[in-house]
């Protein structure tokens, strides 16, 4: 007997209030062949008990436990087990539009790609629990298809947000089956980056969207986002990984990744100093290694298109001021402006 058509991953930790609703929009979808895979990741509020519930109303669901991990590990747990031809991430917190798993396997269909990506929305909801759509992520690219080098050189940009995440995409199971492609579990700041590149770096083409489809939920501003070494230290991470599987998948462009390295060290360099910890000693062995692992050479080529915020990024932190420029802008972080620094 087959499998389903796509598996759903669904990772849960402390999410009881939010869980239904995200169960609710995936069990409504269009598109029926579907088994859902709920990971409760040692969640200590009745995320099992909610799962469980919802595993007797609808024999698609599927409960999995496991002491706590972090996320990436949660998602690793659900990829050994999913049995679709594709597999979705949808976050507990989260939630989807009803026809988003019959959107995103028909243009893999039509495309013959290994990836899909739609658009997204960020929304919040008020004291009153009602949603309010505040911003929508769209896609960079205007095509409906791309080869995964063209997918890859946008990603590594970091301009456009929307290629980032795997939530707002549909992959194809044999990159996890065949490749053992896996979430990285010892680091899990934006842990599926490089989850991301290599989809994409791996895949002859990836199919876009051009519909948000997917419902991001943020919670926090910039001004109770929480900043530490540990992120800065994930990010590091997450550029060394993407760029090791840059060079096994023998991208060629040197210049491109040149330009994503200084724009991750940037971010890493904001973690450090906006969590005001530049002058501990871990602090410092960071920023020592920021400035170790900048490129030899300015990268040129690809940053005439970028905003000018994302080119001062690259170039400050290229001349060694990303450190003054990101305290200065510590105090300006109310500013609307600031949102492109993150």
């Amino acid at each position: 007997m087959s499998g389903p058509l796509v598996s759903v991953v669904v990772p849960a930790y402390n999410t009881a209030r939010t869980l239904p609703r995200c169960l609710d929009s995936i069990l409504a979808q269009t598109m029926e062949d579907l088994e859902i895979i709920v990971v409760d990741d040692g969640s200590p509020d009745d995320v099992a008990e909610i799962a469980s519930n919802y595993v007797q109303r609808d024999p698609r669901i599927r409960l999995i436990r496991q002491n706590n991990k972090g996320l990436g590990a949660a998602r690793n747990t659900g990829i050994e087990q999913a049995a679709g031809a594709y597999l979705s991430f949808v976050d507990s917190d989260d939630f989807i539009e009803s026809d988003m798993l019959e959107m995103m396997t028909a243009a893999l269909s039509d495309t013959g790609a290994l990836v899909a990506n739609c658009e997204a929305y960020i929304d919040v909801f008020d004291s009153a629990n009602t949603c309010r759509k505040t911003d929508t992520l769209s896609l960079p690219i205007k095509e409906s298809v791309a080869t995964g080098f063209e997918a890859f050189s946008c990603f590594s940009s970091l301009v456009p947000p929307v290629l980032n995440s795997v939530c707002f995409k549909l992959i194809k199971r044999t990159l996890f089956s065949e490749m053992r492609l896996r979430f990285p579990e010892d680091h899990r700041f934006a842990e599926d980056m490089p989850v991301t590149a290599f989809s994409f770096l791996h895949s002859d083409r990836v199919a876009f969207v051009h519909r948000p489809l997917y419902h991001y939920i943020r919670s926090n501003s910039i001004l109770t986002m929480t900043f530490s070494p540990k992120k800065a230290h994930d990010l590091i991470a997450n550029m060394n990984e993407i760029c090791i599987y840059a060079q096994h998948a023998e991208y060629q462009d040197q210049d491109d990744l040149d330009a994503f390295r200084l724009e991750m060290l940037f971010s890493a360099t904001r973690q450090i100093t906006w969590s005001k910890e530049y002058r501990s000693s871990i602090g410092k062995e960071l920023l020592t290694c920021i400035e170790e692992s900048k490129p030899s050479q300015k990268p040129s080529k690809h940053t005439s298109y970028l905003p000018l915020l994302q080119k001062a990024k690259i170039d400050l932190t290229y001349s060694g001021w990303a450190r003054i420029a990101c305290r200065a802008a510590y105090h300006l972080r109310w500013m609307p402006l600031i949102k492109y620094m993150l």
